[in-house]
């Protein structure tokens, strides 16, 4: 699939990781743009366009964070919507893009107070938890731990203790 939206985020990528050497807000704010050109001109449906949201969500949270623009963590909180929209079931970064909109939501509920933020919040989170715990048992199911441990006749303590605590963070997060 042809890819326009390519050299803007590659620009953008540049400026973002400018600013995060010098700390000068014009590169973010250019790595800003950058990234909405490329997200403008990255066709719907194309394998990058999650992780291109998620990295621009991530973009306009850190400006909220600096200038503390109520427009800038809504416009996280949708392009972090749009990158778990975008990501099918069963990618790798889900948990992650999950994760930073429970983030997202966290820090307006910080600035608003309003009650939905705080339980949008917590839902995306809980789900994020759920969802990292689930690839982490069926990666130990699969056997991408070390060989040894599986190849024991009876589970190693590590092994009991590690799927106690994915238990328990199941259970924590209601799922």
């Amino acid at each position: 699939m042809e890819d326009p939206g390519r050299a803007h985020y590659a620009r953008a990528m540049q400026f973002y990781h400018r600013y995060h050497a010098d700390w000068v807000t014009d590169d973010l704010n250019s790595a800003i743009e950058a990234g909405q050109l490329a997200i403008q001109s990255t066709p719907l449906g194309h394998v990058d366009m999650a992780a291109r949201c998620s990295d621009l969500a991530t973009m306009f949270s850190e400006r909220y964070q600096e200038k503390e623009i109520p427009e800038d963590i809504t416009e996280a909180i949708k392009l972090a919507s749009d990158a778990v929209a975008a990501a099918p079931p069963g990618y790798s970064y889900r948990p992650a893009f999950l994760n930073n909109l429970g983030l997202y939501f966290g820090m307006r509920y910080d600035q608003l107070e309003e009650l939905d933020d705080l339980n949008q919040a917590i839902a995306n989170t809980n789900l994020a938890i759920a969802l990292a715990s689930t690839r982490i048992r069926t990666n130990l199911t699969i056997g991408t731990v070390s060989p040894h441990i599986l190849s024991e006749d009876r589970p190693s303590p590590g092994m009991i203790r590690a799927d106690r605590m994915l238990s328990d963070q199941l259970s924590w997060a209601n799922v």
